[in-house]
Order: structure tokens, then C-alpha cells, then sequence
């Protein structure tokens, strides 16, 4: 790329008078990115510096590691020469470089284009230009161009009569006879857009369901229209895949093939992943867990999904980059030793599931204190996810079936999860090392009508009881959307599974054992990520406070 100056001060290249982006989440919030940027010595895609500095939202869009997630489905090898449209702040063009791959990374706006710089100032196979990618004279081709978050600006930025074919075509060109473009923009018919969240970019309801969009206005599309334009553009061939709950923050992504395989439950997996709404104004209008799973059955899934993942090839013959797999679960909010990717593939005639680090991969037992954190590939479970059930029945109040569900987990748990002597006191019933993480969002209900404990990552090397078990997971279902409604008095819900169980009702210090137990082991595998409260000071204090709580009682 000829006639570009470098600017010493800031590491950008850029054209000479090159006029920039007035595209910007606010001075305030890009001068707080570039100067966290600046002053941390750990820049990478994990770092616990960046993690810490989140305090809003732009910055959560700038320095989470969930970030990298939509890039992650794609196996980039390091002699790649990748171009990177449209790269923000840095947060995906730090996991690029990361790959060893040469990256080039085009950037319209010069405080965004030095916050990339500052994000990636220890690598350099990453060049960093400001400018509009066609003021650009490129004399070079490319393995992968990434339009992340870009496409649908194509109107508003690109010089073209026809701005979203010619764009496609403009990009064609820069690819190497086997390059790969990569494209990631939401759904103009997103479930969570039927439901009443405002547009991403235009910041009002039903603008795209309803094809409000002008000329110069930046749009979205559904599945067939991209289809369209891909195919209008001359490319031979192109894969759609579904990120959930959108391609910002995804924690699964999905291929089209998931939707049809009737041994693969796409609806249990979509049961741990939240809808974002980028809006405060925005109120739910139904629950999504309860429609995914409709949706599933009746086969619509890939036309609701919220965003796209669009791998568009140039020729039959392209690189074959993506991993060959049903689906990628993303585990990212941990310390980072213990964040994972789980991949469902199907080599054969069953569903495979294995299980990696996103960092030291090469680990399968990672040991850390009372924590040990293990790895393993096993053959997919299929059946139904003993969580999603009851959360299901909370949610339609079916009492019945509700407490049906928490017996069989608790005569599972009891059977096979115990050691020693049974006893009502389930304080005194102690649980195997293995079974600390045997709730019912780990259990699958079988075709026969057993439970099969999936998911068997954790040992923790402490005394639990039975009891810390069930408290565990009975208050996340206390957080369930309908539960006060439908159980006015959380303690007496409890009580009733213990009796109908034939256990004794927890006592006062079951629930402060409950709680000192479950912040020490959070704060020991979220230690250096922002997941939940027990990042904030205020855990500490109240841990502080149960500990001598639970002295006093134990002296009496």
C-alpha cells in the first residue's frame, strides 16, 4: 500500500490529509479505552488488567475477551495474510495477532486506529492503517478479510452506486484466489428484534422487521437476502453460521447442520445464553428460553437467529477453514487458566464432545488448591437437559412436574454422588469429589428415562455436603423469572423439596455454610474475570462477616 505516512507518535500508517471517521461511542468512553490501553502492561485477548477495567458498556465492547468468540469457529494458521475492515478499538484484531498470523487492520477513525495500535503494541505481524479501506490503493491479497460489524455500513461509507454488491465485489478482488471473506452482522429478523429491542445501530423498534431503512442508512438483512447478494456478487460458494445470543458477545455458535440433526438438542444448549440488550428502554415481551425451543422443533432457528456468521469462499477451491463441527460453546468468564471451548462434532454416525483450553490446550488436569479442573472428549448425551426442564416448569408453574424433576435429582445425587453413611441430616451426608457439580444443569434425561451426569470438569478436594449441593442450585432457581411469583416464600419452597425427599429442612447454618462455601470457590475460579458480583469488594466484606457468624454458631 503506496503513499501512506507513518506517524511515529502513535505507530498508525495513514494517507496524507486523510480526513477520519466521525464515528465514535463518545470522546469520554474512547480517551478511558485508549488509556487503559496505554497503561496496562497485559494486552492480551485474556488479560485480567482489560477484564478489571470494564466498568460500562463501551468499554465491556472494547476489552472483553468474548470478543475474540465470533473468530474463534475459524482454524487461522500463522503464514495467513489477513485484513482486517472496520477494526474498532482492537478487541478481535489482538486475537489475530495472537493467531501469528500477518494482519493488516484498516480502521476509519484515527483515535480508534490508536487504540488498536496501543492494543497490539507487542506484536508485530500487526500493521494498523487509518483510513477508509477504499481510499486504499491495496496491492496485495489476502487468505481473510474480516468484516466484523462492517457490512452493513457498506451505504454509508463506500463510494458505490450499488454499495452492498459492489462492496462484496470490491472485496473479491483483494482475496486470494482461495481467500475467504468473513462477514459478521446481525439479523434483520432476530428474535430478539420480533420481540420489540431496538435496532443495534439505528436505536428504534421494529426499524428493521419493518424495512424503515433509507438509502445512506446503515441496514441489516435476513438469511436469504445476504444469500442474494453474496451470489449477485459472483461468489461460488458460502457457509451460514448462527452465533448466540448475537456475533458481539457469543457464547455458541452454531452450524445449519445443528438445526437439522435430530440427535443434537440446539435448544438446551441456548438455555445458558442471556438475549443482550444494548438499550436500556427495552422490556422482554416473552421469554426467550421458552421460545427457542419451539422454534427448534419447528425448524426455524437459523431464520431467528440474532446474527449471522457469513464464510463466503471465492472459489470451490478454497481454504477450508472453518473447524468441522455442529456447534463451539464458549466458556470465557473465568480465570483464565479455566476458560474452554467445547466442540459437538459427528465424525461418524454420534455426536462427539470435547472439551479444550483456550489457552495451554495442550493441559487436560489443570490443579490450583481445593480446585482441580479436568478435560475429556465423550460421546454426546441425548435426551433433555434436567435444568431447562425445570426451568420450564417453573416458568409454567407446573408444581407437579417441578418437584417430580428435584426428586429425581436428588435420588440421582444420593445414589451415586454420596459416600459414607446416609442420614436425614444432609449435612451430614458427604459428596464424592467428582459430584461438587452434579446440578441439573449438568444432567440429561435419557431416551430411558435415567439421568446421565455430562460435564464432569471439576474436583474439588473439600468436604461438601449434600445439603451445600441442593442450596447451591435451588437458589439459582430462586433467580428464575416467574419464581416469586409463583413461590411467594423461598424458604418454605425449600423446605418442601427437603421433606419430599425426606431430608431434615435446612437450619439457619446451612444456608451461611451455603454461602461462605460458594464465594470461596467462585472467587478461586473467577479470580481475574467479571463474572457476577463476587468481583466487588462488598463479597469480600459479607464472606468476612459469614465466616465469624459461622464461628460463633460453631462454639455453641
Amino acid at each position: 500500500m503506496n503513499n501512506l505516512i507513518f506517524d511515529k507518535t502513535t505507530g498508525v500508517k495513514r494517507p496524507k490529509n486523510y480526513d477520519t471517521f466521525n464515528y465514535s461511542d463518545g470522546d469520554q468512553h474512547e480517551n478511558y479505552v485508549y488509556e487503559t490501553l496505554k497503561k496496562s502492561t497485559d494486552n492480551s485477548v485474556f488479560s485480567s488488567q482489560l477484564i478489571a477495567a470494564i466498568k460500562d458498556w463501551p468499554s465491556e465492547y472494547h476489552l472483553s475477551p468474548e470478543r475474540a468468540n465470533i473468530i474463534r469457529p475459524l482454524e487461522i494458521q500463522p503464514n495467513f495474510d489477513i485484513l482486517e475492515v472496520g477494526g474498532g478499538c482492537g478487541a478481535i484484531t489482538r486475537y489475530l495477532g495472537e493467531t501469528g498470523a500477518q494482519v493488516t487492520s484498516v480502521e476509519g477513525s484515527l483515535r480508534r486506529a490508536q487504540c488498536i495500535r496501543q492494543r497490539c503494541k507487542d506484536l508485530d505481524n500487526v500493521e494498523v492503517i487509518c483510513s477508509n479501506v477504499y481510499n486504499l490503493t491495496i496491492d496485495k491479497k489476502f487468505d481473510i478479510i474480516t468484516l466484523i460489524g462492517v457490512f452493513e455500513y457498506s451505504a454509508k461509507y463506500s463510494p458505490f452506486e450499488n454499495p452492498f454488491i459492489d462492496s462484496l465485489n470490491y472485496y473479491k478482488q483483494l482475496l486470494k484466489p482461495n481467500g475467504v471473506l468473513v462477514i459478521a452482522i446481525e439479523n434483520q429478523l432476530g428474535l430478539k428484534y420480533l420481540s420489540g429491542h431496538e435496532e443495534d445501530h439505528l436505536g428504534k423498534p421494529y426499524v428493521g422487521i419493518e424495512d424503515k431503512y433509507t438509502f445512506k442508512d446503515v441496514r441489516t438483512f435476513g438469511e436469504e437476502d445476504l444469500s442474494f447478494l453474496v451470489t449477485k456478487s459472483g461468489f461460488d460458494n458460502y457457509t451460514f453460521l448462527y452465533p448466540f445470543p448475537d456475533y458481539k458477545f457469543p457464547k455458541v455458535v452454531f452450524s445449519k447442520e445443528a438445526f437439522f440433526d435430530e440427535q443434537f438438542n440446539c435448544s438446551d444448549l441456548l438455555y445458558s445464553v442471556d438475549v443482550r440488550s444494548y438499550s436500556d428502554k427495552h422490556s422482554a415481551i416473552y421469554d426467550e428460553k421458552l421460545v427457542w425451543p419451539v422454534l427448534e422443533k419447528n425448524r426455524l432457528l437459523s431464520s431467528t437467529s440474532n446474527s449471522f456468521l457469513l464464510i463466503v469462499q471465492n472459489s470451490e477451491q478454497a481454504k477450508d477453514v472453518l473447524k468441522p463441527v455442529l456447534a463451539s460453546f464458549y466458556t470465557t468468564n473465568r480465570n483464565r487458566i479455566y476458560n474452554t471451548e467445547t466442540l459437538f462434532s459427528k465424525p461418524n454416525q454420534e455426536v462427539e464432545v470435547r472439551k479444550l483450553r483456550l489457552e495451554s490446550s495442550d493441559k487436560l488436569s489443570i490443579s490450583n488448591g481445593d480446585i482441580s479442573h479436568e478435560l475429556d472428549i465423550g460421546k454426546y448425551v441425548v435426551g433433555d437437559n434436567i435444568g431447562c426442564l425445570i426451568y420450564r416448569a417453573v416458568e409454567k408453574n407446573n408444581q407437579k412436574r417441578l418437584f417430580e424433576l428435584f426428586s429425581q435429582w436428588i435420588n440421582h445425587l444420593t445414589d451415586f454422588g454420596t459416600e459414607g453413611e446416609k442420614s436425614k441430616d444432609s449435612r451430614k451426608v458427604l459428596i464424592k469429589a467428582e459430584y461438587f457439580d452434579c446440578i441439573p444443569s449438568n444432567l440429561i434425561l435419557n431416551s430411558k428415562g435415567d439421568l446421565c451426569y455430562i460435564d464432569q470438569e471439576w474436583l474439588i478436594d473439600k468436604q461438601l455436603t449434600l445439603s451445600y449441593v441442593i442450596l447451591r442450585y435451588l437458589q439459582e432457581v430462586k433467580n428464575f423469572p416467574s419464581f416469586k411469583q409463583n413461590f411467594p416464600s423461598y424458604t418454605s419452597f425449600v423446605n418442601k423439596i427437603f421433606l419430599e425427599n425426606g431430608l431434615e429442612v435446612p437450619k439457619k447454618s446451612n444456608y451461611l455454610n451455603y454461602r461462605s462455601t460458594e464465594i470461596m470457590l467462585k472467587e478461586a475460579i473467577y479470580k481475574g474475570s467479571k463474572s457476577g458480583p463476587w468481583h466487588d469488594p462488598i463479597y469480600k466484606v459479607i464472606a468476612k462477616k459469614l465466616y465469624y457468624k459461622i464461628i460463633r454458631l460453631l462454639k455453641f
